[in-house]
C-alpha cells in the first residue's frame, strides 16, 4: 500500500492561488504563495508562480528575484531561463525615462557637450582585444574574462567596424555603426563625470590587472566594484576563476580575494610570486575571527590546520593586503604586513540606485541577512512586537534570509513581508521596500570588524537606519540613529515613525555622506594600492598604456 498522502495541502492551497490570480486577486494570490514559500523554502513551481504574478504586474525586477531563486534550485531549467530573459527585458523597458515633449526640449535641455573622440591608441587596443578573442582556443570563455575591458573599448570596437563597412562599401551600414557609437559615447558623457585628472598616472604605464574571483560570473560586490573602477581609468582588466595558463606574459598585477578558500588560487598565487608577479590580497571578512556557524566557515574559517595555513599563505605572498576598515587591518600592521585601507563603495552607473520607490500606503522596516545572523534579530524581536502594535500601518521586510520570518510567525502575513536573496546589482531595489532600515547586530568580536557597507547603501537610497553600536557604525553615524539598549530601539523607530521630517533630513544626511564613496571617488585609492606593489618598467613608461 502506497504512503503517499491522501491529501496535499500545498497543491490545494497552489489551486487556491491560481484561482484568486484569475480572478485579479494578485494580492490574496500572492500571500498564499508566500506561505507555500514559507514552509517549504525550496518550491521551484511557486518561484515560478510568485515571480509570473510580479511579472503580470510589470514589476520585473521582484519577478527576476523570484525566478534567480527558482533558478538557483533548478538550473538547468530552460523554461526559467526564459522567464530570466523576459524579467530582465521588463526591466530595462520600465526603467527607460519618459521623453518629453519637444517645446518642453527645447527649454530644458542644455546643448549637447562636444564628444570625446575615439584615440587611435584605443582603435589599436581594440583591434588586439578583438584578434587576441577570436584566436583564443576558447573564445567565450576568453570573452567572459575580458568584459571590463570589452566594455571600456566599446567605442573604438564600433569605430573599427564603421572603418571596415566604408572599405567594404557599405555606407548604409556604416552611417548606422557611426550613430550607434555617437549615441553610446552621449550617454556615457551624461552617465558618468569625467575622471579627475588627479586619478591619471602621469607619465607612466598602466598595469595589467588579474582579479580572481571564485565566481566569475557573480564576482563580490566589492571585487567587481573595484574591478570596473580600475578598467575606467584606462587599465586592462580581467576577472577570472582560475590562472589562465599564460598568466606571466599577460597581467602585470593580481588581485585576489580571501584565495586561502580555493586550493588552486592559492596554488596559482604561489606560482604567480615566483614568476615575481605582484599580488594584492583583498580580505572583506575578519577571516581569524568568523564564528563556527557562520555560513562560509567551513570553506573560509580558521578552524583546521589545513586552512590556518592556506591564510597564512596568502598573507605572506601578497605585497599588500587591503582591509575594507582599520578595525581590521590594525593586527595586521601589528604582525608587520603592509596594509591599506580602501573603505566599501557603491557606482553610480547602475540605474536602479535613482529609481523612485512605488507609493505605498504602509510604511516598511526593513532588515537584509547579510553578514549577519536570524539570531541577531532576537534582541529587537519583543521591540518590533510593539512597534507593530502601536503602529497598525507598520510592516517588516525581510530580505535574504526566509528563517527571519519564523521570529515572526505570530504576526498576520500580511504584516511580514519576506524577499528572497538578491544578487549585488538588485541591492538598490531591495533597500527601495523598505522606509526604515534595522542593523542589529551581536557582540561577537567578528563583527567588531564589520564593514559599514549597508548603512552607505541606505544612504545612496535616503533611508534612514537604526543600528547597534559596532565600530564601523559610529564612525560612519551619518543618515541615522545608533541603539545601545531595548530602550533606544524603541524610542528610535517611534521617533522615525512618527517625524517624517526627521526621516527625510536623515536620508539627505546619508545621501550627502555616501556619495563619498562613489566609486569614481575610491577609485584613485585603488589605483595607489596598485602602484604600491607595482611600478612599470622602463619600456612601459616609454609606451604609455599597455594598449
Amino acid at each position: 500500500m502506497s504512503d503517499a498522502p491522501l491529501f496535499d495541502s500545498h497543491q490545494a492551497l497552489k489551486q487556491v492561488g491560481r484561482s484568486l490570480a484569475g480572478e485579479d486577486r494578485v494580492e490574496d494570490a500572492l500571500r498564499i504563495y508566500a506561505r507555500i514559500l514559507k514552509e517549504n523554502p525550496q518550491d521551484v513551481e511557486a518561484y515560478l508562480f510568485m515571480g509570473d504574478l510580479y511579472l503580470a504586474q510589470d514589476d520585473g525586477e521582484t519577478a527576476l528575484l523570484f525566478y534567480n531563486q527558482a533558478q538557483q534550485l533548478a538550473p538547468e531549467d530552460r523554461v526559467i531561463a526564459g522567464r530570466i530573459k523576459l524579467a530582465h527585458m521588463e526591466r530595462r523597458y520600465h526603467s527607460r525615462p519618459e521623453k518629453a515633449p519637444e517645446s518642453e526640449k527645447k527649454e530644458e535641455e542644455p546643448a549637447p557637450a562636444p564628444l570625446v573622440p575615439v584615440t587611435e591608441e584605443e582603435i589599436a587596443r581594440a583591434a588586439r582585444l578583438m584578434q587576441e578573442v577570436l584566436s583564443s582556443d576558447e573564445p567565450a570563455r576568453e570573452l567572459a574574462g575580458r568584459l571590463y575591458e570589452l566594455e571600456k573599448l566599446l567605442p573604438a570596437i564600433l569605430e573599427l567596424n564603421v572603418r571596415q563597412a566604408r572599405q567594404e562599401g557599405q555606407p548604409g551600414l556604416a552611417a548606422a555603426l557611426q550613430d550607434l557609437r555617437e549615441r553610446l559615447a552621449r550617454e556615457r558623457q551624461t552617465a558618468s563625470p569625467a575622471v579627475p585628472a588627479g586619478d591619471l598616472p602621469e607619465g607612466e604605464g598602466l598595469p595589467r590587472l588579474l582579479f580572481l574571483s571564485s565566481q566569475v560570473h557573480d564576482p563580490s560586490r566589492r571585487m567587481a566594484l573595484a574591478a570596473g573602477a580600475l578598467s575606467e581609468l584606462g587599465c586592462e582588466v580581467t576577472l577570472a576563476a582560475q590562472f589562465p595558463s599564460d598568466f606571466e606574459k599577460r597581467f602585470d598585477v593580481v588581485i585576489a580575494q580571501a584565495p586561502h578558500g580555493s586550493p588552486e588560487l592559492l596554488t596559482g598565487l604561489a606560482a604567480c610570486s615566483a614568476a615575481q608577479i605582484p599580488i594584492l590580497l583583498d580580505l572583506n571578512q575578519d577571516y581569524e575571527l568568523m564564528p563556527l556557524d557562520h555560513p562560509l566557515y567551513e570553506r573560509y574559517g580558521l578552524g583546521s590546520l589545513t586552512g590556518a595555513r592556506a591564510y597564512t599563505a596568502a598573507l605572506l605572498l601578497a605585497g599588500c593586503i587591503i582591509t575594507p576598515n582599520a578595525i581590521m587591518a590594525r593586527p595586521l600592521k601589528e604582525k608587520g604586513y603592509a596594509v591599506s585601507v580602501i573603505p566599501d563603495g557603491w557606482d553610480r552607473g547602475n540605474p536602479l540606485w535613482e529609481k523612485p520607490s512605488a507609493p505605498r500606503s504602509t510604511l516598511h522596516i526593513g532588515w537584509i541577512g547579510e553578514d549577519c545572523q536570524v539570531d541577531d534579530l532576537l534582541p529587537v524581536r519583543r521591540v518590533l512586537f510593539r512597534i507593530l502594535r502601536e503602529f497598525p500601518n507598520v510592516n517588516l521586510v525581510f530580505a535574504g534570509d526566509p528563517k527571519a520570518l519564523q521570529l515572526f510567525a505570530n504576526l498576520p502575513e500580511s504584516r511580514r513581508i519576506f524577499l528572497p536573496p538578491a544578487g549585488a546589482e538588485d541591492r538598490p531595489f531591495l533597500l527601495s521596500q523598505m522606509d526604515i532600515l534595522i542593523r542589529p547586530m551581536g557582540t561577537r568580536p567578528f563583527y567588531a570588524s564589520q564593514s559599514d557597507r549597508l548603512l552607505v547603501e541606505a544612504g545612496v537610497r535616503r533611508i534612514p537606519w537604526v543600528a547597534s553600536p559596532l565600530p564601523s557604525y559610529l564612525e560612519w553615524k551619518a543618515g541615522g540613529l545608533i541603539a545601545d539598549s531595548q530602550d533606544d530601539w524603541h524610542q528610535h523607530l517611534r521617533q522615525l515613525i512618527l517625524d517624517e521630517g526627521m526621516r527625510r533630513s536623515l536620508g539627505q544626511e546619508g545621501r550627502r555622506a555616501a556619495g563619498q564613496r562613489e566609486m569614481s571617488q575610491l577609485r584613485s585609492a585603488w589605483m595607489q594600492a596598485v602602484r604600491q606593489v607595482w611600478a612599470p618598467a622602463p619600456e612601459h613608461a616609454a609606451e604609455g598604456a599597455h594598449a
